[in-house]
């Protein structure tokens, strides 16, 4: 009877994770319904000053003109090379399709999403909330996240693509520091100082070179350890 207990017990738990699961990827499909409509436009006023230099001799169609445009932003201090970068995936002369650069802004949106819901819920197993219950309020400010119409802008202004990727880094670096932190709750561990330093220090890197406010990683993981202790 007890194994046959346990057993419907992890069926139940298998049962309560594909639910959150489909409700998040729900959620996120909502999101993208509501976002469809807007990705037709025109580009901005940062956004032609950024993407202008694509055609930087005769485009972006060379090892050495890839190098300048990833590299010779003015851009913030350090160039934002990056979320620069990032641009490529999209068009390699200016101008190019507005629709193609919001749908890449808008997958960006999405996996923020996935990354926060992630975050969300290991913090709350951190502060000691019954899984069930920090999985619920983690899929609630999830979607309330992804819908919120101060995103939109965001989003639909290509060049804050820094901003998305430069908070999708700084996410996914509090994920690997809470988990390196549970490790390191266990007793001293290489794995755990690995988790730690690549979140802090490698997604902070990525943070910060996509736009500089990715700094604040280390603000954001000093509160969460305010929040735990």
């Amino acid at each position: 009877m007890k194994a046959f207990f346990i057993g419907d017990e992890k069926v139940v738990s298998l049962g309560k994770q594909f639910l959150f699961g489909t409700l998040l990827i729900l959620g996120i499909s909502v999101c993208i319904t509501l976002y469809l409509p807007g990705l037709d436009g025109a580009f901005l006023v940062d956004d032609n000053n950024t993407l202008l230099a694509l055609n930087h001799n005769g485009g972006v169609t060379t090892l050495e003109n890839m190098l300048y445009f990833v590299f010779n932003n003015t851009s913030g201090t350090l160039g934002r090379p990056v979320s620069m970068f990032s641009f490529l995936i999209n068009d390699q002369y200016y101008p190019g399709s507005v629709s193609d650069y919001r749908f890449t802004n808008l997958m960006i949106h999405c996996l923020c999403g996935i990354a926060f819901f992630y975050f969300a819920a290991l913090l709350l197993t951190a502060l000691k909330v019954e899984k069930q219950k920090g999985y619920l309020v983690a899929l609630i400010a999830t979607v309330w996240w992804l819908l919120a119409p101060i995103n939109v802008s965001t989003t639909f202004y290509i060049v804050q693509r820094m901003t998305q990727l430069s908070a999708l880094f700084t996410i996914i670096g509090l994920i690997f520091y809470l988990i390196g932190r549970e490790s390191l709750s266990s007793g001293y561990s290489f794995r755990a100082v690995l988790w730690l330093g690549f979140g802090l220090f490698g997604f902070g890197a990525l943070a910060v070179l996509s736009k500089e406010n990715g700094a604040l990683i280390f603000i954001y993981a000093g509160v969460c350890e305010l929040a735990i202790n």
